[in-house]
């Protein structure tokens, strides 16, 4: 897919942003497959990169959706945990 070449072009550039956002456009498209384990693997590695950069608004973003990705999974109490991690990031 276009999204999987932007993400190794990215990767080759060593552009952390990019890749992020790449990963997490992954990770959509997977949401909208109905892949949600494998959705919840790209919101994962986004993270992580978002993380690192220490992009709040990003990070805060990207815990929204895995919390509502483990909602579908019936796993509340691990959607519960990454909401409330979102909200304490924007505080």
């Amino acid at each position: 897919s276009y999204f999987e070449e932007a993400l190794k072009l990215s990767e080759e550039i060593q552009n952390k942003r990019a890749q992020a956002h790449w990963t997490n456009a992954l990770a959509n498209v997977n949401v909208r497959l109905g892949k949600n384990a494998q959705a919840i693997a790209y919101y994962e590695k986004a993270l992580e990169t978002f993380r690192a950069a220490k992009e709040n608004r990003e990070i805060a973003q990207l815990l929204a959706s895995l919390a509502k990705q483990y909602s579908y999974l019936g796993q509340n109490d691990k959607a519960l945990e990454y909401s409330q991690e979102a909200l304490s990031v924007l505080d």
